[in-house]
C-alpha cells in the first residue's frame, strides 16, 4: 500500500474546506422552510399556506357581499297619480308615463334623458307615452301631471299638489 504523505501546507487546505463545508451545514440547518434562505417547501406546509390564504380571501369576499344590497333587482312599481300632482325624482329613478299627460319640471335646465329616443326633454317639455325616462341626479328634476295618470316608476320618487 502506498503511503500519503501530507504537508502542513496540505494540512491546512483540508482544514479550510472542511470548515468551510460544516459552516455550509451549520447555517442550512437554521433555515425555515419557505423563507428566501430556504426556497424548496413541502407539499404539505405548500397546503397548508394556500388553505390559510383560502380561507382569509373567502372572509374577505364574503364580508364585501354583506355589506352590499343583494336584494335583487329593483321591480317597477305602477302608480295612478291624479291631475295637478307633481312628482319629484331621487337620483337614477326611472319612469314610464304608460296613461295621461305630463310635463317635465326642471330648476336647473338640463332635462331629462329619454332613453327610448336616445334624446333629452327639457323644462315644460311634454312627457311621450311609453318612452324610458330617467332622472340621472336627486337635483329637483320631476314631472307636473296635465291629467290623471298611470306611470311606472323605479326608485324614489315625492309627490306635491298644487
Amino acid at each position: 500500500m502506498k503511503h500519503i504523505n501530507l504537508d502542513k501546507f496540505s494540512y491546512t487546505a483540508l482544514g479550510i474546506v472542511i470548515g468551510v463545508a460544516l459552516s455550509f451545514g451549520i447555517s442550512g440547518a437554521d433555515n425555515t422552510a419557505g423563507t428566501s434562505n430556504d426556497p424548496l417547501v413541502t407539499l404539505s406546509y405548500f397546503n397548508q399556506q394556500m388553505s390559510a390564504l383560502e380561507a382569509r380571501m373567502t372572509g374577505d369576499v364574503n364580508e364585501k357581499i354583506s355589506e352590499m344590497d343583494v336584494s335583487g333587482p329593483a321591480l317597477f312599481e305602477v302608480i295612478n297619480v291624479p291631475n295637478g300632482t307633481t312628482l319629484y325624482f331621487g337620483a337614477s329613478t326611472e319612469f314610464i308615463l304608460r296613461v295621461g299627460t305630463a310635463v317635465v319640471v326642471d330648476p336647473n335646465d338640463v332635462g331629462i334623458p329619454d332613453l327610448t329616443s336616445g334624446l333629452k326633454v327639457d323644462d315644460k317639455g311634454v312627457v311621450p307615452v311609453d318612452h324610458h325616462m330617467l332622472v340621472p341626479s336627486d337635483d329637483g328634476r320631476g314631472i307636473q301631471l296635465t291629467s290623471d295618470c298611470w306611470l311606472m316608476v323605479k326608485g324614489t320618487y315625492t309627490t306635491a299638489d298644487q
